[in-house]
């Protein structure tokens, strides 16, 4: 019962084949989503500490300079 190589066909194969360029697998999508969902809480505690600091790194050497 030998398989010869790229006898096997997986969900992920006809996606890739399928997809177009810039399009977005809703299945990966949702699942993902799926898995963010019971911490969302820390998600967007997160996001708003990276853009808080994305704003506030500029700012810093003028910050520290000394006198």
């Amino acid at each position: 019962m030998g398989n010869t190589k790229g006898s096997f066909r997986t969900q992920q194969d006809d996606t890739l084949r399928n997809k177009k360029k810039g399009s977005v697998d809703r299945y990966i999508v949702s699942r993902l989503l799926s898995y963010v969902k019971p911490l969302k809480g820390l998600v967007a505690t997160a996001v708003a500490i990276t853009i808080a600091g994305s704003f506030l790194g500029p700012l810093r050497p003028g910050s520290l300079k000394l006198q």
